[in-house]
């Protein structure tokens, strides 16, 4: 009985070590995340418009902030089963919020209950 040894050719292995690299620049290149924001923000009018429209949803989801508060996005569940994918839209509205502006968004609230951690006074100074 013989037993061989896979040797992998030179070319295989830069190719494989050339998606590896092309993987985790992309994955390390994100700029969006789901986590809750932290820190003192004051929201923009205009973003403070659109959390005025999400808490009056009957069954808001999820509400983006960018670290800035200048820009924002939001979703709601409009399921009449009320079982839309919180973790889907979680990432949608971080994505979307994020492609409006140039900072980074993260999640100011969900459902009705702000996550954002000691936010301060983040109402613009019109609306306090």
């Amino acid at each position: 009985m013989t037993l061989s040894v896979c040797n992998p050719s030179p070319v295989k292995a830069v190719t494989v070590l050339a998606a590896t690299l092309l993987l985790a620049a992309c994955a390390g290149g994100r700029t969006t995340t789901t986590e809750s924001g932290s820190g003192p923000v004051v929201m923009s009018p205009a973003a403070y418009a659109a959390y005025e429209a999400y808490t009056a949803k009957a069954d808001p989801l999820i509400f983006a902030l960018s670290g800035d508060g200048k820009h924002a996005y939001f979703y709601y569940c409009q399921s009449v089963k009320k079982d839309c994918d919180e973790e889907k839209y979680t990432q949608l509205a971080v994505d979307r919020c994020t492609s409006h502006g140039g900072d980074r968004c993260y999640i100011f609230a969900r459902r009705k209950a702000v996550v954002w951690r000691d936010a301060g006074n983040w109402k613009p100074p019109a609306a306090s």
